[in-house]
């Protein structure tokens, strides 16, 4: 792997040229056998974060090179009923206070032919078919496209190299998890630009950095996933982005409250911690301090609440 660290990126944002600081280093998880260490650069004036590395197509593809971590659940069966009902209490809570909404075709208005770029398996695919709408995929995994091709035809490629097969003129185009994936989000962004029709519509919806899960948990944050996200937002980021590649923010919508209680997302943050080895401040679990996060956040502004946002913009 050719990774070096990035100094001109650390000392300016693209967005906004303001300076930006060292925010963490860690490891990559998924692969505890590297000793290598990536460092994530931030922008406090925007709110837009960065891997500080140039990387090549090449370094990326072995990022996902990995078997997805597995959350070891021994001991849970034999945790104390106590401790299963507090877990029980905490999600249930947590969904009461919850107002987001996963993508629904519906917030798109008339249906009409929509491009899912990173498509995966196609969940959004099945979701846009059934709602009548004129769908096709981009995807660079050969085993997804696969399985998505049930729902449309899916194209290889990615947003930043976008297959001319696919085609051009659409109404709408989706990028669900994906831009923070790239290498070139602001390149993405045009050669999305070119897909629409004038007028179209770009949805595009990643990690909240501004949740407050990123802020005290790191590197540990599952939405973290350093380094297979390569790029980190908040709200004012994204549209700041979306907003110097052509494009009018719309709509905004937020989604994922619950599920930063859950006890599979409680898991996850131990088991990724243990694994970084992480400098441990911790006087209490982190399932117990995820209480603390509940209290503080459920009454909180979207932007401080929810671990995902989804921006509407239509293309300029």
């Amino acid at each position: 792997m050719t990774a070096t660290p990035d100094a001109e990126a650390a000392s300016a944002c693209p967005l906004c040229r303001g300076e930006m600081h060292r925010l963490f280093e860690a490891r990559d998880y998924r692969r505890p056998q590297l000793a290598q260490t990536f460092r994530v650069v931030w922008c406090s004036r925007c709110g837009y974060g960065r891997v500080a590395a140039r990387l090549s197509p090449q370094d990326v593809a072995a990022f996902y090179r990995v078997d997805y971590y597995t959350h070891a659940e021994a001991g849970d069966a034999a945790a104390p009923a106590a401790r299963r009902l507090l877990d029980r209490l905490r999600t249930h809570l947590a969904w009461r206070f919850d107002r987001g909404a996963d993508f629904a075709p519906q917030e798109l208005g008339a249906p009409g032919r929509i491009i899912d770029i990173g498509c995966g398996a196609g969940p959004n695919m099945a979701k846009l078919q059934a709602a009548g709408f004129e769908v096709v995929g981009i995807e660079p995994d050969p085993a997804a496209r696969q399985v998505a091709r049930q729902f449309g035809p899916v194209h290889e490629g990615t947003a930043e190299d976008p297959p001319a097969e696919a085609g051009t003129g659409f109404d709408y185009a989706l990028m669900s998890h994906v831009l923070e994936h790239t290498i070139n989000p602001a390149m993405a962004l045009q050669r999305v630009h070119g897909l629409l029709r004038p007028g179209g519509t770009a949805v595009v919806e990643v990690p909240n950095c501004a949740a407050p899960g990123f802020g005290r948990f790191g590197p540990s944050w599952p939405w973290t996933d350093l380094p297979r996200h390569l790029h980190y937002f908040t709200r004012g980021s994204l549209t700041a982005m979306l907003t110097s590649t052509g494009f009018k923010p719309v709509g905004l919508h937020y989604t994922g409250f619950t599920r930063q209680f859950d006890p599979a997302w409680i898991r996850a943050l131990d088991a990724i911690h243990d694994e970084l080895q992480c400098p441990d401040d911790r006087s209490t679990a982190l399932g117990r301090q995820s209480w603390g996060l509940l209290l503080r956040s459920a009454w909180a502004p979207a932007d401080r609440k929810y671990d995902s946002i989804r921006v509407h913009a239509t293309r300029v």
